[in-house]
Order: structure tokens, then sequence, then C-alpha cells
């Protein structure tokens, strides 16, 4: 007997716990609650690729160190234009001024002993051209002597070696005459090939290198263009090679945009790229691609590929080394159904949107998404143009529940 009353006290409780949830889901269903939605509609969808990017310049040149020493002095301040020519910088260089002065002194040494040599040259080739004149004139008169001594012998009114002498003296002067010939003939030849007129041109030549070896400490810009970086300070010292400044044409840059290596599959030339940095946030740059990247880099903790394209900038705005942000156009769909990132819900892997029917009551219905940006996402299929997309926002709604809308 007890047992069956028991049995009796159980039904009645599962009974009233069954009524108790029906009346629960009942009121839960008839519930309506106010939610905002939007009527889907086609537009067009444009996905981008965000990402970073640097300016390198078009055209650069380098002017480096061509001695060791220390900077005296830098001509010319960062963002300044240069014309080729133009002094950069100095470098300080004690040896090669202190050469230069020596050379410049042994040079003014070897001319004036020159000048001494080319003084004393002369006085003895006219001495020489006096002794020769003399010479000849003696040795005319002994031509002259030996013939009369020679009718005179013919005539036997003078002993034979009168005749004797007279050929003797004769032979001396013409010796004496030809020595001095050659003499003078050699002197005035010779006079600008002297060991002196050597020694000139040797130091002439050392003063010359001297002299361009302090040229080169002064560094000169080759190219025209824009200073853009100084690597050293007055007072550094630098050897022979060392980078001092880099000089490029800023008239239009060089984009290097960083692509990481899961996205490069959307990577085309000739896509547009938009550009902005927060150097000048008010400033925008539009660019396309027209250098595709060649191979994978490592950039920090990215793995990247390189994509190039060209901006100009006719007001050095965008100086090497800027970083700038950058998005691509990466895909596009004209006139396609989109909603609001936030009005899809996720379960299972499925991807739903909630509707209101023509009953006023919450539907969930699954779709198919396409093209997705940061904040509407196109859906292929599942509902129609027109369908009321309800936007939850954290409300909790169930299938069937009765809803009114706010339509945003």
């Amino acid at each position: 007997m007890w047992n069956g009353f028991k049995n009796t006290v159980n039904r009645k409780r599962a009974g009233l716990y069954y009524l108790v949830s029906s009346v629960f889901i009942f009121l839960s269903c008839t519930e309506v609650l106010v939610v905002p939605s939007l009527y889907l509609q086609r537009q067009d969808l444009t996905q981008y690729l965000s990402t970073n990017a640097h300016i390198e310049p078009l055209d650069d040149s380098v002017v480096t160190a061509s001695v060791d020493g220390r900077i005296q002095s830098i001509a010319i301040t960062e963002g300044e234009r240069v014309i080729p020519g133009a002094i950069i910088a100095t470098i300080e260089n004690d040896a090669i001024s202190s050469h230069l002065k020596k050379t410049e002194a042994l040079l003014d040494a070897s001319k004036a002993a020159l000048q001494q040599a080319q003084h004393v040259d002369a006085v003895e080739i006219e001495n020489i051209r006096h002794k020769l004149s003399d010479a000849r004139h003696y040795e005319n008169a002994a031509e002259e002597h030996l013939a009369s001594i020679e009718r005179l012998a013919a005539q036997k009114a003078i002993p034979r070696r009168k005749l004797e002498e007279a050929r003797s003296a004769l032979s001396v002067r013409k010796a004496t005459t030809e020595t001095l010939a050659k003499q003078w003939e050699m002197r005035s030849s010779t006079l600008k090939q002297t060991y002196a007129t050597a020694k000139v041109a040797e130091a002439s030549e050392a003063y010359r290198v001297a002299k361009q070896q302090l040229h080169l400490s002064a560094l000169r810009a080759t190219t025209e263009g824009t200073l853009y970086s100084i690597t050293v300070n007055p007072g550094d010292y630098v050897h022979q090679g060392t980078v001092i400044a880099r000089i490029g044409n800023l008239d239009s840059v060089r984009v290097v945009v960083f692509i990481d290596e899961p996205d490069l599959g959307h990577l085309t030339h000739g896509l547009k790229a938009i550009l902005n940095t927060d150097t000048f946030p008010e400033m925008v740059w539009n660019c396309y691609i027209d250098h595709l990247p060649a191979q994978i880099v490592a950039f920090n903790t990215r793995k990247v590929g390189e994509a190039v394209c060209t901006v100009h900038n006719p007001e050095n705005k965008l100086l090497p080394g800027l970083s700038l942000n950058a998005r691509l156009e990466s895909a596009r769909a004209k006139n396609v159904l989109t909603v609001p990132r936030d009005a899809l819900v996720y379960r299972d892997g499925i991807s739903y949107l909630w509707l209101r029917d023509h009953e006023g009551r919450a539907k969930r219905q699954p779709v198919e998404l396409g093209l997705q940006t940061d904040s509407e996402i196109e859906v292929r299929s599942g509902v129609s143009e027109g369908d009321q997309i309800l936007l939850l926002g954290g409300v909790r709604l169930k299938p069937g529940q009765k809803v009114r809308t706010e339509v945003e």
C-alpha cells in the first residue's frame, strides 16, 4: 500500500514539473523583444590587406671618406638640396697638411736652385763663346802664318823645321777650336735638362700629389639631389671608405611594402596600395604595385615578400626610412549582399544570421559567406535581398521567439 501511495505522489510531481516547464517555454516564446535590425541590401565590397611599408630613394649616391682623418666640419644639413661639386664635409689630416708644406718648401728650393744653375750656365756659356771666338781668330792667323811659311819654304828661304813648327801650331789651334765648339754646343743644348731642372720636375709632381690629397679631404657631392642622411659628426675619426652622407632624388620615391607569406596569394601586378603615416596623419598617398616579390625574406619576426611601388613626392615629405601604413585592395566584389560582421553568429563551425520572418518571429538561418572586410561580409547564399536581419548585440534569442525590430 505504501509503495502505491508513493508512486501516485511521484506521478503528480512529474506532471506538475512538465506543466511548469510548458508554461515557462510558452511564456519565453511569447515574450516580445525589441531588437535592432536592417534590411539586406546589395553593395560593392572591397577587401583590404593591411600591412606596413617603408620609403627608399629612387636614385641614391653615397659620399665616402677618401682619406683617413677627423671630420673637421660639415657644410650642409640634412634635408638640403645639393648640386654636383658642393662640399659636404671636410676631413682634417695632419699628415697630409704637413706633407703639403714640405713639398711646397722643396719645390721653392728646387726652383731657386734651377735659377742659380741657369745663371751659372749662362755665364759659363758666354765665356766659352768668347774663348771659341778667340780660338777661331787664332786658328785663322795660324793658317795664314802656315801659308806664308810654306811659300818661304818652297823658295828654301827658311829652314824646314820652321815649316813643321807652323803646321804643329795650326794643328793645336784647330784642336782648341774644335774642343771649345763642342763645349759650347753641349752646354747650350742641355741648359734645360740639367740636374736642377730634373729636381724641379720631381718636386712639382710631389706638390701636385700632395695638393690632390688635400683636395680629396674636402668631400663633395657627385650628383644633384637631397642630402637625406649624414652619418658622422664634427670630431669623428673616419677611415677611407667610411660612408659620410647619402644623396637621393626624392621627387619620386620607392615604397617597399612588406607582404606576409600567407597573404602573397592576394598580390598581383598593378594592385592599388593606399598609404599613410603617423608623421602626417592628414595625408594619404596612392600607388600601384609595379614589382612583385622575388623572394621571401626575414623581417623582424615575420617572413615577408617585398612588393614595390613608386610614389610622386613633390613636397619631399616621404623621406627615406620613413615607416608607412599600407592597405592593399586585395579583392573586390560588385553588387553583392553584405551584412555587418557583428550580425553573424557561429556554432559548430557553421555561420548563421538571425532573421525576422513574416510572422514577426526570430529565425536562425545558416549562410554561406564570401568576401570579408574589417566591417562587412559578403553573403553568397541562405538569404535574399530585402530580408530583415536581426542585430542581436548580446541579446539571447530562441527560434520562434516573437521580436519587434528597430530598423537601423
